[in-house]
């Protein structure tokens, strides 16, 4: 099976490759300890705080882990160990792995990909959450005030204004992209009314769940 491995990911299987097998069952830790998110940053801040390395490492040992196991729930007829092997060879031609590494990087995928169920959850989460057209990364409020210059007359108070500029940082067709927006303070209001409704709702969602249900938040 010809398997092509997407840039962004290669860095990741070669880091992957590098770990020892102390730093491996580390990882595997720091992956059962993640609470069921869709955001692969929070796995990679685990990652990140358990094997003592850059977060840049980190993450892009996530993005190769998570892209395999999404790979593998999209192709229900794909065996692991073929793709696996698929892999681990593609990297060979690539220069990126020796071959002698090959037989130990297809045993550590097998080992955290297959054998750690937990890894299937945090994959199918983050699936789901990165299906939208448009996903959230992050959002900051600045607050300004500025003087209505037009309005002050001589010996009067000065007129000021109090507005308030929403900056939302999104993913949008692989780009990050930002949007501002302007509020006033009734906007604040009922955005924050609006934020409360939907934790409220969420909570209710879980009590009414019981303990039949597993809630994987994203």
């Amino acid at each position: 099976m010809a398997f092509r491995i997407p840039d962004k990911d290669k860095m990741g299987f070669k880091k992957l490759a590098a770990l020892s097998d102390a730093e491996i069952d580390k990882l595997n830790s720091a992956i059962n300890e993640v609470n069921i998110t869709g955001k692969i940053t929070v796995l990679a801040r685990s990652i990140e705080k358990s094997l003592k390395m850059t977060f840049e490492d980190a993450l892009d040992i996530t993005r190769a882990i998570f892209s395999s196991k999404v790979t593998l729930l999209s192709s229900s007829d794909t065996k692991s160990e073929d793709f696996f092997s698929s892999i681990a060879s593609s990297l060979i031609r690539e220069n990126i792995l020796d071959e002698s590494g090959k037989k130990e990087l297809i045993s550590r995928l097998d080992f955290l990909i297959i054998k750690n169920n937990h890894i299937g959850d945090l994959a199918q989460a983050a699936k789901l959450y990165t299906k939208h057209e448009r996903i959230f990364l992050s959002a900051d409020v600045i607050t300004d005030m500025r003087p209505l210059f037009g309005t002050m007359e001589e010996n009067s108070e000065m007129t000021c204004i109090i507005y308030h500029n929403l900056e939302i940082s999104i993913k949008e067709d692989g780009n990050n992209k930002t949007i501002y927006l302007s509020l006033d303070s009734d906007d604040l209001i009922q955005f924050k009314k609006s934020i409360e409704m939907a934790i409220n709702k969420e909570r209710t969602l879980e009590e009414m769940s019981g303990e039949k249900l597993k809630i994987l938040r994203t």
